[in-house]
């Protein structure tokens, strides 16, 4: 919806009402300007976090199904596997903050914005790639479990407690997507006014 003067109105889905501005371009420009170089600053910071996490993840994943593959250990087997594919992911989501880092190209407001938009996106990606590791790791985490007890009796501690933590993770990767899907499309309605000034 177009709003080009103080009496036009729009409703958000909160049933916020909204009314055309005139906004400040140079305040807009400094604050995005502000928010993408934190933002950088973060990603540089969670390339090496998730980097290295992949890699310890990757040797130690297969250095578990190895163990498990010579004592004949099924449920170490599983757990290898589960490591294997949520370093995997970890992997994957390095590439994807790969794909947002650079700030080089934004000296303009619409590119600023774009490259928010972008990076606003790959966090929606990233969230939902650590939804699916969750996921993984709670069903995998569950098979070797069930083969432990099937061959070996209970184990000590109950996979209960993973469960909630992996619970308690998801909730919040949850929000995090949420949060950044909400920017994602604050970003795009603002790129969308500026265009159409």
């Amino acid at each position: 919806m177009n709003m080009n003067s103080q009496n036009d109105k729009a409703w958000d889905e909160f049933g916020v009402e909204w009314r055309a501005i005139d906004p400040d371009l140079g305040a807009i420009h400094e604050r995005i300007e502000g928010q993408v170089r934190r933002q950088s600053a973060w990603i540089a910071v969670g390339l090496w976090l998730l980097g290295l996490m992949s890699v310890l993840g990757i040797v130690a994943g297969s250095a578990t199904i190895w163990t498990g593959w010579q004592t004949s250990t099924s449920n170490f087997v599983v757990r290898g596997v589960a490591i294997l594919a949520v370093s995997m992911l970890l992997a994957a989501s390095v590439r994807a903050l790969l794909l947002v880092r650079a700030a080089s190209q934004t000296a303009t407001l619409a590119q600023l914005l774009d490259l928010s938009m972008r990076r606003a996106r790959g966090y929606v990606t990233l969230s939902g790639m650590g939804l699916w590791a969750c996921g993984i790791a709670a069903v995998l985490g569950l098979v070797g479990t069930m083969i432990r007890t099937r061959l070996s009796g209970p184990p000590l501690m109950s996979p209960a407690i993973d469960l909630a933590l992996l619970g308690l993770i998801a909730v919040a990767l949850y929000l995090c997507r949420r949060v950044a899907d909400t920017r994602r499309r604050d970003y795009d309605r603002l790129l969308r006014a500026l265009v159409e000034r």
